[in-house]
């Protein structure tokens, strides 16, 4: 169905930049465990899709060891 929340979160993790736990929580006005459990049990064991993450090291960070996990589908 369009317009759910559900295809809102695989939309933006259909675009090309991906999304971030964080981007997926504010959109769905969810905590961010709910996004992780959202992804793990329905995206990937319930619909089956591929899901992929990337992390990347944030410059602009005051965190010596800061990264970014950013989701896609595959």
């Amino acid at each position: 169905r369009t317009g759910t929340k559900q295809s809102k979160i695989i939309e933006m993790l259909k675009r090309p930049e991906g999304a971030t736990v964080e981007q997926i929580a504010k959109e769905a006005n969810w905590q961010n465990h709910s996004v992780r459990g959202f992804l793990a049990g329905t995206i990937k064991k319930k619909l089956g899709l591929a899901l992929t993450k990337n992390k990347t090291h944030v410059d602009d960070s005051d965190e010596p060891s800061s990264s970014l996990t950013i989701y896609h589908l595959a």
